[in-house]
């Protein structure tokens, strides 16, 4: 009874350890399920061929873009900007630059060139002058330098005497109609944003013409003629350097307008 006890514990045994064998060899080792050998890929796969094609002709695209890009050299109002175009003129290439030009301004060559035949375009951009003459406003865009220049181009006849104003300050006629307050730069089109002063024109400058007017003074047994802007008689001949003491006499009174011809005496 006891032997046949044992066989059987030991046959129990023995079919154990065959199924536990048999399920490790069904069962996948840990890395088999993480692992995946890719799929040879054959240069005669049409996928592969297409694939490769494809890249060709953006390759391709990309090259003829770059080498059909042009580089012009810009210059507006002594800054120099440095352009990469692909655009044919050299007013198309302005405007993409967002450099917007007035009929009055000055480009070389002219905005028709192919930009493949100008390497460098200068532009002179006018300036806006807001001119009033004897209270009487208009506006007028100008190359001139000097103030004098401007006026004279304007029309405007104008002596030395007269009285002029750049935005509220009394200048001569020899003195610039603009001064750049600011060093050349130069800046790349790549390279940040762009100084605003390269996408719109100079600042509007306003010159005021008073224009002097003579007056005859009599002084005693002296007589004499001056030219004045001032607006009074007695401011005009202050200007003038005449000292007037409290006993003189003087007609028309001090305080009367100033116009053509006036006659006084003292």
């Amino acid at each position: 009874m006891t032997d046949r006890r044992a066989f059987q514990l030991l046959g129990r045994r023995l079919r154990e350890e065959r199924n536990a064998e048999a399920s490790a060899r069904r069962r996948p080792a840990p890395t088999e399920t993480l692992v995946r050998l890719p799929r040879a890929v054959s240069l005669s796969d049409p996928r592969w061929r297409a694939f490769a094609g494809l890249g060709v002709l953006v390759l391709a695209l990309v090259v003829g873009y770059v080498a059909s890009s042009r580089t012009l050299r810009v210059q507006v109002d002594g800054r120099v900007l440095t352009l990469r175009t692909h655009v044919p003129t050299v007013g198309e290439a302005l405007a993409e630059a967002r450099i917007h030009l007035q009929p009055e301004d000055q480009v070389w060559p002219a905005i028709e060139t192919p930009v493949a035949a100008a390497r460098q375009v200068t532009v002179h951009r006018a300036r806006t002058i807001f001119l009033t003459v004897d209270g009487r406003a208009r506006l007028h865009r100008t190359h001139a330098l000097t103030v004098g220049e401007a006026l004279t181009e304007a029309g405007v006849k104008w002596i030395p005497e007269d009285r002029i104003t750049i935005n509220g300050q009394q200048v001569s006629g020899d003195q610039p109609l603009y001064l750049e307050t600011e060093a050349s730069r130069r800046i790349s089109s790549r390279g940040g944003p762009r100084p605003q002063s390269l996408s719109t024109a100079p600042p509007t400058v306003a010159v005021d013409v008073e224009r002097a007017v003579p007056i005859a003074v009599q002084d005693g047994e002296t007589p004499f003629t001056f030219l004045t802007t001032a607006h009074t008689l007695g401011e005009a001949l202050l200007e003038e350097g005449i000292i007037l003491y409290a006993a003189d006499r003087i007609e028309p009174a001090l305080d009367t307008p100033i116009t053509t011809g006036l006659q006084a005496t003292i």
